[in-house]
C-alpha cells in the first residue's frame, strides 16, 4: 500500500474534520483474519493547521466498505455515517479483515484541525500482531508514498 493522496479544498474550520478510509476489505480474496496492534500512527507534516490525526477500525454502516474503503474521503465531525461501531487503534486494538461483508472491519484516518491553516499526513506506523491461523507473525509497517492534506479556513 502506498502512493494514495487526498488534498482536501479549504472548508470553514468548523466543518474541517476529514475522515480517509484505508487499508480496507480484501474483497474476499484471502483468507479473513484478526489483527491485533500494538499501535497505529499517522505522521504530519507541514501542520499549520494544529491538527491531530487518529487512526480507528470502524465496523461499516452500510456496506462492506461503509463509502470509506480505498481512499474515500468526507469532512464529517463523526464516523457516525460510515461505521457501525468506530474505535481508535490502542495497544490491544483488534482488526477482523480480508472478508467482503458488512462484518468485515477497515481502517479510517480522522485528521481534525484545531486552526485555520493546512496539515498534511505523509506516511503511517502499524506495529500489529496475525492472528495463529495466519503465522502469528508480529512487527512494524511504515507506509510511505501518501499525501493526505486537510485545509480549514
Amino acid at each position: 500500500m502506498g502512493g494514495f493522496s487526498f488534498e482536501a479544498k479549504p472548508v470553514p474550520l468548523a466543518e474541517s474534520t476529514m475522515q480517509v478510509g484505508f487499508m480496507g476489505p480484501y474483497d474476499g480474496k484471502e483468507d479473513p483474519e484478526t489483527l491485533t496492534f500494538r499501535s497505529a500512527t499517522a505522521h504530519l507534516r507541514n501542520n499549520s493547521a494544529g491538527a491531530t490525526a487518529t487512526i480507528s477500525v470502524c465496523l461499516p454502516r452500510k456496506s462492506p466498505d461503509g463509502g470509506l474503503a480505498g481512499g474515500g474521503a468526507v469532512h464529517a465531525p463523526t464516523l457516525a455515517e460510515y461505521c457501525r461501531e468506530a474505535r481508535p487503534v490502542v495497544s490491544g486494538t483488534t482488526l477482523r479483515w480480508g472478508t467482503e461483508s458488512v462484518d468485515g472491519e477497515f481502517l479510517v484516518l480522522t485528521m481534525n484541525p484545531t486552526q485555520p491553516g493546512a496539515a498534511e499526513v505523509d506516511s503511517v506506523t502499524f506495529e500489529y500482531k496475525r492472528d495463529a491461523a495466519h503465522g502469528g507473525q508480529s512487527g512494524v509497517e511504515r507506509v510511505d508514498g501518501l499525501r493526505y492534506v486537510v485545509r480549514a479556513s
